[in-house]
């Protein structure tokens, strides 16, 4: 090869290799950005907004424990990664209700075995078409929604 082609293809492995790095930052920032790791969490709805966004990923991560094999997730350590982010949710919930964005109180319902009763019995019974929707069979049965 000739020394000219040689300080070509070196200055074209030199252009690769940094489109190659530029390429591997962008992921990395566009995946914290995603996560949530920049932004300013100063206002109690952008702290909510990220609590929601923890919680969505909590559940995920849940779901996923449950339907892939023991095996695989004792290896992946998913369990734990789920576990921080109850952790975190957990925490982030706590410093929502600190702010009172939240507030943590305790309901008492009256009554609650007859509203039980009557709200299964609501279930139980089959919903009724109106007659000018054009039918009366229930919508339970129909199978189109």
């Amino acid at each position: 090869m000739s020394r000219k082609l040689q300080v070509k293809s070196a200055v074209l492995m030199k252009k690769r290799k940094l489109r190659l790095i530029v390429a591997a930052c962008g992921v990395v920032v566009l995946g914290l950005w995603i996560f949530g790791v920049f932004g300013g969490r100063t206002s109690d709805a952008a702290r909510h907004r990220a609590w929601g966004r923890t919680g969505r990923i909590w559940s995920e991560l849940r779901l996923i424990n449950k339907r892939l094999p023991a095996g695989f997730v004792r290896v992946f350590r998913l369990s734990r990664l789920e576990q921080e982010y109850e952790d975190r949710w957990c925490a982030e919930r706590d410093a929502l209700v600190a702010s009172e964005y939240f507030t943590n109180v305790a309901l008492a319902i009256n009554n609650q075995s007859g509203r039980t009763a009557r709200c299964g019995a609501l279930l139980r019974t089959p919903a009724r078409r109106d007659q000018t929707d054009g039918g009366s069979h229930s919508q339970g049965s129909s199978g189109s929604r």
